[in-house]
């Protein structure tokens, strides 16, 4: 089964649902923040504008990526530049603030054939030169959301993708990557959350009940964190039924399904056997990382 890091704050505090029950975490302010640094010009500009302009632009110009318009596919990401806490002045309620910054998806694709050797060679260099492991890693963020139903099931799905073959035939929830933003302040984490979830599931947003709560954001240790996701706890007013006898398929087209069939959790000693086992109705299943690190934090609870 895959591993998965719990991501931290600037400050080195934990990105869980825990963290935002302790502090509490009153809202998420999305801020902009830098794009990759380049290893042979490691103090070079980093803004998105600086980078639109002197990356993003030519490659589309050269018709090497796409920004959408002779596309079904953006090929334009975002980069998440890490988080902080910020205090409130009254309430005693925080902010936790996102910063994102520009990428694209072969800085994405980079991952899957980068050597270890090189990812440790890049970490040395970001704490060496900027004092940020990451700063040389596109690190794409993506959203994932655990479903929980009306008869207090939780919801997993088989994943069924040919652009990510790494993924296919593991566990995973209803995710993707944030769509691009020019401006990253316009991005909302929740909005983002809920559009992966409508397009995977057939759900309407009126079957989804308001609100939900965030699981943590995760990572992905084996390509050194440069792959994770934000992650979410969704509840619908539908019964597990919906999932499982595969009505969801009629409301999805088959070449925007990306799972081949979903499965329902019904309770936590259930749960407890496919976080640690990867055991579910007697099958053995790998789980991405950013579905197990979820499932970890769910608990006898969530079932109720």
């Amino acid at each position: 089964m895959q591993e998965y890091t719990i991501e931290k704050t600037a400050g080195g505090v934990e990105i869980t649902r825990w963290t935002f029950k302790e502090y509490p975490i009153h809202a998420t302010k999305i801020t902009e923040g830098f794009c990759r640094a380049e290893p042979n010009n490691p103090r070079g500009l980093r803004t998105t504008s600086w980078y639109d302009k002197n990356v993003l632009r030519p490659m589309i110009d050269r018709e090497e990526i796409s920004d959408g318009s002779t596309s079904r596919f953006d090929d334009r990401k975002m980069r998440y530049d890490g988080s902080t806490i910020e205090a409130m002045s009254e309430g005693g309620e925080n902010i936790l603030e996102v910063r994102l910054g520009h990428s694209h998806f072969l800085e994405y694709k980079e991952k899957r054939t980068r050597a270890l050797e090189e990812t440790q060679r890049l970490t040395q260099l970001g704490t060496r030169y900027l004092h940020d492991q990451y700063a040389f890693f596109p690190r794409n963020p993506g959203v994932t959301s655990i479903i929980k139903t009306i008869d207090k099931k939780i919801i997993v799905g088989q994943r069924k993708v040919q652009t990510d073959p790494q993924y296919d035939g593991l566990l995973q929830g209803a995710a993707g990557h944030l769509n691009f933003h020019q401006n990253p302040l316009e991005l909302s984490l929740y909005k983002e959350a809920v559009r992966e979830l409508v397009e995977e599931t057939g759900l309407s947003k009126k079957q989804i009940i308001r609100g939900c709560e965030f699981l943590g954001l995760f990572s992905d240790p084996s390509v050194g964190g440069d792959d994770l996701d934000f992650t979410y706890l969704f509840k619908t007013n539908l019964p597990s039924d919906y999932f499982t006898s595969g009505t969801w398929q009629t409301l999805v087209a088959e070449k925007q399904r990306e799972h081949s069939k979903f499965f329902a959790i019904p309770n936590y000693d259930s749960l407890q056997k496919i976080v640690n086992e990867g055991l579910l109705e007697g099958r053995k299943f790998d789980i991405v990382f950013s579905t197990r690190g979820p499932l970890a934090a769910l608990t006898p609870n969530d079932f109720e």
